[in-house]
C-alpha cells in the first residue's frame, strides 16, 4: 500500500509541470505542386518552432521545491496519397526548430488529383534532478492538407500520353510530340488526325510525323488520278481499341493511313493502282494487300 502511495504523489507531481504548448509559438505548413514542364509532383510538410524559444532547460516546479531538466522539439508527421487514394509515401521527422519533409516525385507514377496530409506535434521530455527519465508529453498542434492536380503537359495531351503507358504501346510519346493543327495541301488536320468517329477522341490533339504528311502527299501525287480519301489517320489508343485496330498499329505512332479513291469506283484494280503509288514514294515501312481487310482499305505507313 506506501508503494502504490508514493507513485500517486510522484504522478501528481508530474502532472502539475506538464504545460499545454503556446500554439503562437508554432508555424505549421503544408505545399503541394506540380511542375508541367519537368513532370514532377513537389511537396513540403513542416513545423517551425520560434528560434529564440529555449530547445532545453531547467524548470522550477513549485510542487515540489526542486527542478526539472527538460528537452523540447517539434515532429511532423507527412503522408502522400496516391490519386487512386491508396498510400505513396510517408515519412516522420523531428527537429529542435524545424521538422520538414521534402517529396520530389516525377515523373509521377500516375496523374490525377495527388493528396498530401501532415500532423504537426510539439514533444517535451523531462528529467528529474537525478537524471532519471520522468515522462515525454507530445502534444498534437494541428492537421494539414494540400491537394495537386497532376496533368501532364498541362492539357488532354497528358491523358493520352496515359493512355500509351496503360495499354503498354511501344511508344512513349511525350508533350512536344503532339499538335493541334497542321494540315498538307490535300489532307486536312481532321483528316489526318482520327478519321473515324471514334479514332481520337481527344480531337484537336494528336501524334502526326511528317513522314505520314509527305507519304501522303507524294502518293497523291504518283497516283495521279484524283482525290484520295483518308478513312484514318492518327489514332489514340484508346480509339485504336474502339475500331479494333491491332495492339501495336502504326496509327498510333502517327505514321500510318487507311485510304480509297474519291473519284473512281473501289475495285481490287482501282487499290492496286492506290497501292503502287504509296509503294514508289519509297519509304513505306508497311503495306497491306487487298484481301487484308473485310472493306479493302489501302493501309500504309511511313
Amino acid at each position: 500500500m506506501k508503494t502504490r502511495i508514493v507513485l500517486i504523489a510522484a504522478a501528481c507531481v508530474w502532472l502539475s509541470i506538464v504545460r499545454a504548448p503556446d500554439a503562437s509559438a508554432y508555424v505549421v505548413a503544408n505545399a503541394l505542386w506540380y511542375d508541367t514542364g519537368a513532370d514532377t509532383l513537389h511537396g513540403v510538410v513542416y513545423t517551425q518552432k520560434d528560434w529564440w524559444d529555449p530547445t532545453s532547460g531547467w524548470e522550477f516546479n513549485p510542487s515540489c521545491e526542486c527542478e526539472y531538466y527538460y528537452e523540447s522539439w517539434v515532429t511532423t508527421l507527412a503522408r502522400l496519397y496516391h490519386p487512386s487514394g491508396s498510400l505513396q509515401s510517408q515519412g516522420l521527422t523531428s527537429d529542435p526548430f524545424v521538422a520538414g519533409l521534402e517529396i520530389h516525385l516525377g515523373p509521377p507514377p500516375a496523374y490525377g488529383v495527388w493528396t498530401q496530409l501532415g500532423d504537426h506535434y510539439a514533444e517535451t521530455a523531462w528529467w528529474d534532478n537525478w537524471g532519471m527519465f520522468l515522462f515525454q508529453d507530445t502534444a498534437y498542434l494541428a492537421g494539414t492538407g494540400q491537394q495537386a492536380n497532376a496533368i501532364k503537359c498541362g492539357d488532354e495531351r497528358g491523358n493520352i500520353i496515359e493512355e500509351y503507358r496503360a495499354g503498354q504501346v511501344n511508344l512513349n510519346p511525350t508533350c512536344s510530340d503532339f499538335a493541334s493543327s497542321g494540315g498538307t495541301a490535300h489532307f486536312t488536320w481532321s483528316e489526318l488526325n482520327g478519321g473515324f468517329q471514334d479514332g481520337n477522341p481527344h480531337n484537336p490533339w494528336g501524334i502526326v510525323r511528317q513522314g505520314l504528311k509527305d507519304g501522303l502527299e507524294a502518293t497523291r501525287s504518283n497516283y495521279n488520278r484524283g482525290a484520295i480519301r483518308l478513312s484514318s489517320g492518327y489514332r489514340c489508343p484508346h480509339g485504336n481499341a474502339n475500331v479494333g485496330g491491332v495492339q501495336q498499329s502504326y496509327h498510333m505512332h502517327g505514321r500510318a493511313g487507311d485510304m480509297y479513291s474519291w473519284d473512281h469506283t473501289w475495285t481490287e484494280q482501282e487499290f492496286n493502282l492506290l497501292r503502287q503509288a504509296a509503294l514508289n514514294t519509297g519509304n513505306t515501312i508497311e503495306l497491306f494487300n487487298w484481301t487484308t481487310y473485310t472493306d479493302r482499305h489501302l493501309h500504309a505507313a511511313w
